[in-house]
C-alpha cells in the first residue's frame, strides 16, 4: 500500500503542474501611439477581421466584443453598442467587413457618430509544423485609431501573444486588458 502511495505522489506532481503551465497565455504589453486624447469620446470598435487556421470564425467579433466591454468598463470612454452595427451595416447596405475601405469606415463611423473607430486584424500563426496541444500558437493584433472628425489616424495598436491550449476567450481576455491598459496610459 506505502508503495503505491510512493509512486503515485510524483506522478501526481507532475500531472499537476504539467497542466497548469500548460494553458499559460503570455502577452507582451502592446506598442500604442496616440496622436491624441481620446477623453470622454464616443469609440466604435468594429469586427477585426482574421488570418489564422487555428481561429475559429467569430474570433474577429468575439475580439471587437472583449475590446469594447474592456473600453466601456473604464467609465473614461463611451462606446458604440456591438449590437446597432448590423443595423448601420445593413442602413449603409455594407456586407463584408472583412476588407473595408477608409471610405466605408468613415462612413460606419459618420453614421453611428463616433469620434473614433478601432479597427484591426489579428494574426494567429505556429512555428511548428505540430497541430494539436503541443503547438505553441502566437497572436499578434496589430489595428489602428481612426479620427472620424479629422479622417486621420490617430493611433496605432501593435500586440503579441503566446499560449499553448488556452480557450481564445482566454487569450482574447488577456490582449484586450493590456490594449485598454495601453491606451489609457498613453491617453493620459
Amino acid at each position: 500500500m506505502h508503495k503505491k502511495i510512493i509512486i503515485m505522489i510524483p506522478i501526481l506532481c507532475f500531472v499537476i503542474t504539467s497542466c497548469s503551465s500548460f494553458s499559460k497565455i503570455k502577452t507582451d504589453n502592446p506598442e500604442i501611439n496616440l496622436g491624441e486624447q481620446l477623453d470622454s469620446t464616443l469609440i466604435l470598435v468594429l469586427p477585426f477581421s482574421k488570418k489564422g487556421e487555428f481561429l475559429p470564425s467569430y474570433a474577429g467579433s468575439l475580439f471587437s466584443n472583449k475590446l469594447s466591454d474592456k473600453l466601456f468598463l473604464t467609465d473614461k470612454y463611451f462606446v458604440v453598442d456591438n449590437n446597432a452595427l448590423g443595423d448601420i451595416l445593413h442602413q449603409l447596405s455594407i456586407k463584408n467587413l472583412t476588407r473595408l475601405t477608409q471610405k466605408e469606415i468613415l462612413s460606419i463611423g459618420s453614421f453611428a457618430n463616433a469620434d473614433y473607430i478601432i479597427s484591426g486584424t489579428i494574426f494567429q500563426y505556429t512555428d511548428s509544423e505540430l497541430i494539436g496541444l503541443e503547438a505553441e500558437r502566437k497572436i499578434n493584433v496589430s489595428g489602428k485609431i481612426l479620427n472620424i472628425h479629422t479622417e486621420t489616424t490617430s493611433g496605432v495598436i501593435n500586440i503579441f501573444s503566446r499560449y499553448k491550449s488556452a480557450n481564445i476567450i482566454d487569450v482574447f481576455e488577456s490582449i484586450t486588458k493590456k490594449i485598454v491598459e495601453g491606451i489609457e496610459d498613453n491617453d493620459s
